[in-house]
């Protein structure tokens, strides 16, 4: 026996607006949002027009509150689409030029990021190299502290040698005086 499903509402959308009421700035952002984020499907059912008062719209500022606390968008309904149209390339003009000067800073902060890698990779070489060459001159000074031992221990060894040849010279060198 199969159960049967319960009754699904019509629309299958669920308004949360019941639970969470929002203020009207909020709905006038999501809208602005939505004019947005609506995609080209939305926009091919209108003129082309249509579709740029929609986004200039979308791309105002905020809404400015007029002494009566309702609210008035900053773009007047009374502009042509002349002055509307100029405003958009204005505003795409300026973003252009401040997306240029960001990739350009984003190009010079990469190469100063490089070139203070390669920095940070030479002075790790030079510290490397550094403490090799303090390493090797620590055995280099032991070495000369060991060279100088012996050669002293040497030279001792050399006089105690020589001593007795001094005394034969000195007997050969009187035997000729006596005559021997």
């Amino acid at each position: 026996m199969t159960t049967a499903a319960p009754p699904r509402s019509q629309s299958g959308n669920v308004s949360y607006e019941l639970f969470a009421p929002r203020s009207t700035a909020q709905v006038s952002r999501l809208s602005r949002i939505a004019a947005l984020t609506a995609g080209p499907a939305a926009l091919s059912s209108t003129s082309e027009d249509d579709g740029v008062d929609t986004l200039l719209q979308a791309m105002t500022p905020p809404v400015l509150e007029s002494s009566g606390g309702a609210l008035v968008s900053s773009s007047s309904s009374s502009s042509s689409s002349k002055g509307k149209s100029g405003i958009v390339t204005e505003a795409l003009d300026e973003a252009c030029k401040k997306s240029d000067h960001l990739t350009h800073l984003l190009k010079h902060t990469t190469s100063l990021r490089l070139a203070l890698r390669a920095s940070i990779n030479i002075a790790e070489d030079i510290s490397n190299r550094h403490a090799e060459l303090i390493r090797h001159s620590g055995e280099l000074s032991a070495a000369a502290d060991r060279l100088q031992g012996e050669q002293e221990m040497l030279s001792r060894h050399a006089e105690e040698i020589g001593m007795p040849l001094k005394h034969y010279d000195a007997v050969d060198e009187i035997g000729v005086l006596v005559g021997v």
